[in-house]
């Protein structure tokens, strides 16, 4: 689509996308305590995990719930056909947005309004522009 209107499109990153998002109150996970963490403390401690870390099997199912709800507070709909692209329509024009984990490719009429985009995007969560692709 974006080819064919003459769109430009960029991409950017969400940096530590997982650490985002937090386990809810009935997802209970403990760990333990490092091997040689705090070395000669003879009391072994449980630590209880708030934030979703990386290789948790729930990790890309929380942090994709946070993103979907922060982007529908931003006007975005996401698609039935692919819950990874996400539109919105405004005044300017359409705003399309491709997500795969942390990873995004947007495309917009003008890249007066993909700055905009990411800018709304960068106060809820901090990323990586890596601009035109």
């Amino acid at each position: 689509m974006a080819n064919c209107e003459g769109w430009p499109i960029n991409c950017f990153d969400f940096d530590s996308a997982f650490l985002n998002s937090t386990l809810s109150d009935n997802e209970v996970i403990y760990l333990k305590q490092p091997k040689d963490f705090a070395e000669g403390d003879p009391k072994r401690r449980v630590f209880r995990l708030h934030k979703v870390l990386y290789r948790l099997k729930q990790g890309a199912k929380n942090w994709y719930d946070m993103l979907r709800k922060a982007l529908e507070d931003l006007g975005f709909h996401h698609s039935e056909a692919d819950h990874g692209v996400f539109w919105r329509d405004i005044a300017e024009g359409k705003v399309i947005l491709a997500v795969h984990v942390d990873d995004c490719l947007i495309m917009a009429k003008s890249q007066d309004l993909l700055d905009k985009f990411k800018k709304e995007v960068n106060r809820k969560y901090k990323m990586t522009d890596l601009g035109a692709c």
